[in-house]
């Protein structure tokens, strides 16, 4: 059948929008008068964060590691019947990840800020790797020439357009190392 997930996302988020809710990330949603107290501090650039569920993603400083993912509908089959016949032991066991070197550790930066409302600080990323945003990933352009992006010398923030797409960026944007693991890891 016809792929239909855009369409329902996009429906979904006018209907949280209309209904006083503000889109945070793709994901995430804040009613708009507790915005102010829903705001923790957390950061998942700068914090940990543990995923739990079927295709969970976690994160160290230098270690990603998760549950097999997948957006494809036969893989997703695969990896929730595994993740269901799994027993109380191997929810201890970390068998798909990865340390995070230099230029993975930049790249999960730019996954993990720019599909944020705020986007990508330019700034923070050249004091953080000494290096400027676009020189690493000058294919950041072509967002703004899509017109998914607006870029600016501070920041690189995606478009509303642009977020509603981040699920088809963000695989765009991963390296060739992480799509070789993605590729090995289908839930068997």
């Amino acid at each position: 059948p016809e792929d239909t997930r855009l369409n329902a996302y996009i429906h979904a988020k006018n209907f949280l929008q209309s209904n006083g809710y503000k889109r945070i990330s793709k994901r995430r949603f804040y009613r708009q008068d507790s915005i102010g107290t829903a705001d923790t501090g957390y950061s998942c650039q700068e914090n940990g964060m543990v995923g739990l569920g079927c295709g969970a993603r976690s994160y160290t400083a230098k270690l990603h590691y998760s549950h097999p993912y997948s957006t494809d509908r036969n893989d997703i089959k695969k990896i929730v019947d595994r993740y269901s016949k799994m027993d109380k032991k191997s929810f201890g066991i970390i068998d798909y990840g990865f340390v995070v070197d230099k230029e993975e550790s930049m790249r999960r930066y730019l996954l993990k800020t720019l599909f944020i409302n705020e986007g990508l600080d330019r700034v923070k990323f050249k004091k953080e790797f000494d290096q400027d945003l676009l020189d690493v990933f000058p294919e950041i352009r072509q967002l703004s020439d899509e017109g998914l992006a607006d870029i600016t010398s501070s920041s690189i923030r995606l478009t509303d357009e642009g977020m509603d797409l981040s699920d088809a960026i963000s695989p765009w944007l991963y390296s060739g190392h992480v799509k070789e693991l993605m590729e090995h890891a289908d839930g068997q």
